[in-house]
């Protein structure tokens, strides 16, 4: 995703990420906790401290995403998935729902076999 001509969204971490002056949310990411328990929304996949509100009685010291932006991602069996908060908003992966892989292996064997007979009987 495109920021400007010199912004690009940095790809998932684990800690906030900077360039300059700003403060980049994880990709997909809506609602991060860049330290844990400062909650922040992301703008654009960006964040700023002084709209980060801090969340009294925390103990938590790593980031992360508690919500994700909600677009899906276009698998190649026609099927979506949507991003995942506990993988840092990444999109889930694309899983074969159409059987064609099984379609694949058998024929690949009908087509062995058919061959092995061929060899026999010639």
């Amino acid at each position: 995703t495109s920021y400007g001509a010199a912004f690009v969204t940095p790809p998932p971490s684990i800690s906030p990420t900077t360039e300059g002056d700003d403060l980049y949310c994880p990709d997909g990411c809506a609602i991060y906790y860049p330290d844990g328990c400062s909650r922040c929304l992301c703008t654009d996949g960006k964040y700023s401290d002084s709209l980060c509100a801090a969340t009294d009685g925390c103990t938590q010291d790593s980031a992360y995403c508690s919500s994700c932006e909600s677009d899906e991602k276009a698998c190649d069996d026609g099927s979506t998935v949507a991003r995942v908060p506990d993988k840092f908003c990444t999109f889930a992966e694309c899983t074969d729902t159409t059987g064609n892989g099984a379609l694949r292996i058998s024929v690949v064997l009908g087509s062995l076999m058919g061959a092995f007979f061929a060899v026999i009987f010639v």
